[in-house]
């Protein structure tokens, strides 16, 4: 199998020659570490967005920058405490709305140090943008990355995060949205109605892409998404793009990397078919693999490498691969490096983990 078909197989639970190890490619810099655990057998998740994003999108990166008629978009850089910010400001006649992002220690991340809404008036200048964005598919870009990558991983349709989440995590932030949303929520919802319109859209056009896994990057955790609000404001968006993704033969993904042991009936009653980046308790997860495994056995689990291991010995470190295979055996498998692995740590981890993992 070349490496791609074994990650394949992995997302659609078949048999493989010897289980997957991918990762996502922004935490693999590229050189000699990059080529040497490559040719071990590390393969590359990477994702491409299906179109431009909905609302204005956390990360610029190519593709994901949605045109919108009659906005203006600024952004100018200062320095806090030695680190580059960025302020990105989109303004209309109505109003504007900016936001300030930072870099974070780690593989290619981003924070976010000032949301775009801050106040109740916000949720009417963010509900133009998103009314107002064309949303541009992104066909050509997937299957340039496709090409380039070739077997040496897959990509990912990205789809933008459902209302809640974005709002929760990108545009709002959880203590502006979630008290809001509890004080005001005739003005919340109707952005979040705008979202959602326009993420149907956005399922329309990914049901026409020559996108195999369609990755959903909605990072849930129970914490901030009780099981009420999935059934309320989630569950039913995650239907309608499995739904259209099963029609037109694709596998749908989520980044599920929290707390999801009481979303369980929900999660399941969402028809996604894999449930990825599954973290161990000992890095803030509630449920381990095999305990996720056995309670979702009509869905694909695949784990997180627990990033905290990074501070271990090699030699338990090499226990826990060991376990891992034994417990593995011959069932489909594949285990991810999809979170950031501790500041300065990769040189060392990654090229273990890829010996350990193929030992």
């Amino acid at each position: 199998m070349t490496i791609r078909e074994r990650m394949l197989s992995a997302y659609r639970g078949k048999a493989q020659d010897r289980p997957a190890l991918g990762i996502y490619a922004r935490y693999l810099p590229h050189g000699a570490i990059e080529r040497q655990v490559r040719n071990l057998g590390l393969g590359i998740i990477e994702y491409v967005p299906i179109t431009s994003q909905i609302g204005p999108p956390w990360h610029m990166l190519p593709g994901f920058l949605s045109e919108i008629p009659g906005v203006e978009l600024q952004s100018r850089y200062h320095w806090v405490k030695g680190n580059l910010r960025e302020i990105r400001t989109f303004s209309s006649e109505k109003g504007s709305v900016f936001t300030e992002i930072g870099s974070s220690k780690g593989a290619g991340s981003e924070h976010i140090g000032s949301y775009y809404i801050k106040s109740l008036e916000d949720y009417k200048s963010m509900k133009e943008l998103v009314e107002k964005a064309i949303l541009h598919p992104n066909t050509e870009l997937y299957l340039n990355t496709a090409e380039r990558l070739g077997e040496d991983g897959v990509v990912m349709g990205r789809m933008d995060r459902t209302p809640y989440q974005k709002l929760l995590l990108e545009l709002a932030g959880a203590q502006q949205f979630l008290v809001d949303l509890y004080t005001e929520p005739e003005i919340v919802e109707e952005l979040m109605e705008a979202l959602g319109k326009r993420y149907k859209e956005q399922v329309d056009i990914m049901a026409e892409s020559p996108a195999e896994i369609i990755w959903m990057p909605d990072n849930v955790t129970v914490d901030m998404t009780p099981p009420k609000a999935f059934r309320k404001y989630l569950l039913e968006y995650y239907q309608y793009c499995v739904t259209c993704a099963h029609e037109a033969g694709k596998l749908v993904a989520a980044h599920f990397d929290g707390k999801i042991r009481p979303l369980i009936s929900e999660i399941k009653e969402s028809g996604i078919d894999i449930i990825e980046s599954v973290s161990e308790p000992r890095i803030g997860g509630d449920m381990g693999y095999w305990e996720a495994q056995e309670t979702f056995q009509e869905q694909v689990v695949l784990p997180n490498f627990p990033a905290n291991l990074s501070y271990e010995s090699d030699e338990a470190i090499h226990a826990y691969f060991t376990d891992l295979r034994e417990k593995v055996g011959e069932r489909p498998f594949m285990l991810q490096i999809s979170e950031d692995l501790p500041d300065g740590t990769w040189q060392r981890m990654i090229p273990l983990i890829t010996k350990y993992m193929y030992e």
